[in-house]
């Protein structure tokens, strides 16, 4: 619903700013009905009513959501999740300055992927391309859960399924968009990889037209080299998929989600949830915010069923879980 800017003041009060960006400033407000914390976007000018259907079409645990709109003809003001953490690129760029010279580890990055994945999955399968997907629009919460954000320069695919226009930034563009090519969903996943490359290195994957292959698969390396992180060749060997310089050799993000790989880290960590559901409504436990929690996980759950599908890989991802 998008109301009246006047009636801003009246629902919502300004705590501090958070954030400061191209076309905006982020603060931190407050719901005066409720008390509850949200992140209010406030856009100087029009925001377009495309960026607006997609902002309100868009409901997924790994997209921010969008709560409320106030606008005039001078300013709009989003209300969307507040995301205690900051953004990926910020926490990349503190974990350089506090002197840690490794990556993330190998089980942070899998489960950051996958709830990538989850949120791209999504966007595609509602024909949007996000066209702008870097570490500095990728939200975290407190309990680290990610928020893809920032649907700006985003587009809805018709019939053709191809957009032309160059857009997004320039250390994640693909090569399709930076040649002037048509591109399509694959666009999103090469920004992915780059994402990627960056929780494991802290480093860019391609400054200029260079990229540096500086992800160490664990088999090849001696384990002496205590301060440099490893990963496995199958995250390894995911990542450089995702940077083919030919668009249609990279996979999409449906088909990472019922590879083998992928499925298996899903399933094992949905089981474990599940797990803890149980014991809790074993010992009576079960308040209502963990009900409705434990229903985020059924819809949640039941799309991964639906991604996952009757493949032989994700066949063989859960006998190796259960």
């Amino acid at each position: 619903m998008i109301r009246p800017l006047s009636e801003y003041e009246s629902c919502y009060k300004d705590i501090k700013i958070i954030g400061r960006g191209q076309f905006g400033i982020v603060y931190l407000v407050q719901q005066k009905s409720t008390q509850k914390e949200f992140a209010a976007k406030k856009i100087k000018g029009e925001c377009s009513n495309t960026e607006l259907d997609i902002l309100f079409r868009l409901k997924h645990p790994n997209i921010i959501n969008v709560y409320d709109c106030f606008r005039d003809e001078n300013q709009i003001i989003l209300i969307m999740d507040y995301c205690q953490k900051g953004d990926l690129w910020n926490m990349i760029q503190y974990r350089i300055l506090e002197g840690k010279n490794r990556g993330y580890i190998q089980k942070v990055v899998e489960q950051w992927l996958v709830q990538l994945l989850m949120g791209l999955a999504y966007i595609h399968d509602n024909n949007v391309i996000h066209r702008d997907l870097k570490s500095s629009n990728i939200l975290i919460k407190e309990d680290g859960q990610l928020k893809i954000a920032d649907f700006g320069v985003a587009k809805i695919l018709g019939g053709e399924k191809m957009a032309k226009t160059i857009a997004g930034s320039p250390f994640y563009l693909s090569p399709e968009i930076s040649q002037g090519q048509d591109y399509t969903f694959s666009s999103d996943l090469w920004s992915l990889g780059c994402i990627l490359f960056e929780m494991c290195t802290l480093k860019r994957a391609f400054e200029g037209d260079q990229f540096d292959k500086e992800i160490l698969i664990q088999d090849q390396i001696e384990p002496t080299l205590t301060d440099i992180r490893t990963y496995s060749s199958e995250l390894v060997n995911l990542i450089q998929s995702l940077l083919d310089v030919d668009a249609q050799k990279r996979p999409s993000a449906k088909e990472l989600l019922r590879s083998s790989y992928i499925a298996k880290i899903m399933l094992q960590s949905f089981e474990k949830k599940s797990v803890k559901q149980q014991d809790m409504q074993k010992i009576g436990q079960v308040t209502m915010m963990q009900k409705k929690a434990h229903e985020k996980y059924q819809k949640q759950m039941s799309y991964v069923k639906q991604l996952l599908g009757n493949s032989q890989d994700s066949i063989n991802a859960q006998s190796q879980v259960l």
